[in-house]
């Protein structure tokens, strides 16, 4: 009988240690799949990190083209001004020479009256 319970004994611990080295084998393959699952997440933060700097650069073209653009009308609306102001100091002034035309005018048929 006492073969039989170191057999069983051996059977046991046997078993012990194949459920044991189970478990560790369970450990490290779940180790290795959060391993993966960490990798594969920095994966996705680089690629979404590349994403944003490619928008990022875009939207800064976009910013000088519109910056461009908007300095073009700027100057554009400035020159217009400048312009508009010379015309307007033009008709000013014309008005002024229109006005003492007049009143030589009537100066001279008031002294023709005479």
């Amino acid at each position: 009988m006492a073969c039989a319970i170191s057999y069983s004994s051996i059977q046991n611990f046997e078993q012990s240690l194949q459920t044991a080295a189970l478990e560790l084998k369970y450990q490290h393959s779940n180790h290795i799949v959060d391993i993966l699952s960490r990798d594969e997440d920095a994966r996705k933060h680089r690629f979404e990190i590349h994403v944003l700097e490619y928008d990022n650069a875009e939207l800064r073209g976009l910013l000088a083209n519109e910056q461009e653009t908007s300095e073009k009308l700027s100057r554009m609306v400035n020159e217009h001004l400048e312009r508009a102001e010379s015309a307007e100091a033009a008709v000013q002034s014309t008005e002024e020479a229109l006005q003492t035309k007049e009143q030589e005018i009537s100066s001279l048929r008031v002294c023709n009256m005479y």
